[in-house]
């Protein structure tokens, strides 16, 4: 069934089709959890307004708990507080302040499919979930931070504090991509593992401090790609995933498309980010400074010998990222139908098993990102034509739907999803099989 969850959402996830009514099967399907019966929870401490939801106690003891989330904030705001300068001073505040209100209402720890869907979050990969999450201030449940379930028997106790105090970041309104990287980057300064380099800690601790203009200071730049770069690898899925989340809900923007870039510098990911930036640069020279310096960072003597290893079918790749987020999706298409990640012969063997785990899995991510918005959008067009009895139009689109289903994701049969339907009542019915699983109104 989890498949039919990711269906569903693939119909409705890009906000960049907000106008469609396809779309507003978002708001019947997602989070299916918040149709579920409400969150029980229980203070964690007298002094406190914390609220621990029940589920949690199934992971740690409440005495547990309480140390974990107080250990976690008081620890990350004494940190703050010794860098000293007025933004981590500021940010310190705010994490001290999460034990009392925010907006007037206590902070919420959940530890399962409470408001929030972790399993249509991302069903075909579970290493590309987050640990948690944390509510914006628009969702009904702010303030929240969720913890994934399917993680949290393997976190530590020290792993917890980090994720905590991470997420009490952007409870406070630092986002990812539209704020300096706060969350990332005070989280490795005040919480230095002995997984993390030395070099993660002292740029962590720099970029907390604040001291830039905004994200297209030059400063800032160099430091968030340098930190990136070689203090946390290992971060580059999530990364990108929040990349391509920020990129769809500002298609118009130019600087999203070039934060694809700034948060992917690794030589491994050379072999598409090189020919990405090469399409950047083309389609919107004259560049400004900060996009300039962007690509710069990203065309290093390393990155541009992997690069060759890519190809031309990491280049139809590369277009086919490129014409998607500029709207072209047919052009997008075509493209991504020639794109062949998982070609590696024309990859030294020397290399190639560095190749097979960490460019191979960047790639496919990429793959499956356009192929779902792609899914999306022709899903999203027939829906339209269904609610407008635009039968030949529906005839049109519904192969290109199908198509997408058989070339990137062969463990859903197409026949599982029959053409929408129009239902006597005006709704659309969207059927797996031959079941119904929900209905949806033509119009918002």
């Amino acid at each position: 069934m989890k498949f039919v969850v990711w269906i569903l959402l693939a119909v409705t996830c890009s906000a960049t089709f907000a106008d469609d009514p396809g779309s507003q099967l978002l708001k019947n399907l997602n989070p299916r959890a918040l149709k579920s019966k409400k969150p029980s929870y229980i203070r964690i401490s007298p002094e406190a307004r914390y609220l621990l939801g029940r589920s949690c106690l199934k992971y740690r003891s409440l005495p547990q708990w309480r140390k974990i989330i107080e250990d976690a904030f008081n620890t990350g705001a004494t940190c703050l507080k010794q860098r000293g300068s007025k933004q981590s001073l500021e940010i310190a505040a705010g994490v001290e302040g999460t034990a009392q209100l925010i907006g007037g209402k206590p902070l919420k720890f959940l530890c399962e499919e409470e408001g929030y869907s972790w399993k249509a979050s991302n069903p075909r990969d579970e290493t590309l979930q987050a640990d948690a999450v944390a509510t914006d201030p628009d969702n009904p449940h702010f303030p929240t931070i969720h913890m994934n379930p399917r993680k949290l028997a393997r976190l530590s106790d020290a792993d917890l504090q980090r994720i905590l105090f991470h997420e009490s970041i952007h409870l406070l309104g630092y986002g990812h991509f539209t704020h300096v990287e706060y969350s990332y980057s005070c989280e490795h300064c005040c919480f230095h593992s002995k997984e993390d380099s030395e070099e993660a800690q002292r740029l962590g601790c720099s970029i907390c401090k604040g001291k830039y203009t905004g994200i297209k200071d030059p400063r800032y730049i160099d430091d968030i790609m340098q930190f990136f770069r070689k203090g946390l690898p290992a971060h580059a899925d999530i990364r990108l995933a929040e990349a391509q989340s920020f990129m769809k809900g500002h298609r118009q923007e130019r600087w999203a498309k070039f934060n694809v870039l700034l948060l992917s510098p690794l030589p491994d990911q050379a072999p598409f980010t090189i020919p990405y930036a090469n399409l950047l640069e083309k389609k919107y020279t004259p560049l400004n400074d900060a996009e300039s310096r962007v690509i710069k960072n990203i065309k290093t003597p390393e990155n541009k010998v992997f690069a060759f290893l890519g190809g031309e079918n990491i280049q139809h790749l590369a277009n086919a990222f490129f014409f998607f987020y500029e709207s072209d999706y047919k052009l997008a298409e075509k493209e991504l139908m020639q794109a062949q990640v998982t070609d590696v012969k024309q990859v030294p063997a020397t290399i190639r098993t560095r190749y097979v785990e960490h460019t191979v899995p960047f790639l496919e991510t990429i793959k499956e990102e356009v192929a779902g918005g792609l899914l999306a959008y022709y899903s999203d067009l027939e829906f339209q034509a269904v609610a407008e009895n635009k039968a030949e139009a529906q005839k049109n689109i519904y192969p290109h739907r199908q198509r997408i289903i058989r070339a990137f994701f062969p463990e859903w049969n197409p026949k599982f999803f029959p053409p929408f339907k129009k239902a006597d009542d005006g709704t659309i019915i969207v059927m797996v099989d031959d079941n119904e699983v929900v209905r949806v109104p033509a119009s918002p």
